[in-house]
């Protein structure tokens, strides 16, 4: 069996990046100072741009760090409630253990 396919494929989409000023050939030191400043302004721009994203990053970092700190806090919360729970419990076997120590005395002396 032999055959041929056809088809057609096609994409939309927008570019997006960063255009930079471009040295003009043999330029002027006018030329040269424009594209400078052109150009400063651009790093400038990227320098802002990399400032904003460490503050939101900082941020971002701040916010879960108090997370994780609240988290161990319950955690610990809920630890020492166990173990008051435990201790209440064991105090309480042993004074009843207690308890019975003094009726087997009490009636081992009395019999």
């Amino acid at each position: 069996m032999t055959g041929t396919a056809h088809g057609t494929v096609s994409a939309t989409g927008t570019l997006t990046g960063r255009a930079y000023a471009v040295v003009p050939e043999s330029p002027s030191a006018d030329e040269l100072a424009e594209w400078l400043r052109r150009r400063i302004a651009q790093v400038q721009e990227e320098i802002n741009e990399v400032r904003a994203n460490v503050a939101s990053a900082r941020a971002d970092l701040g916010h879960r760090i108090a997370q994780v700190e609240q988290e161990a806090r319950n955690a610990d919360a809920q630890l020492d409630a166990k173990l008051v729970r435990a201790m209440t419990d064991r105090i309480r076997a042993e004074v009843g253990g207690l308890f019975l120590v003094v009726i087997g005395t009490a009636i081992s002396a009395a019999g």
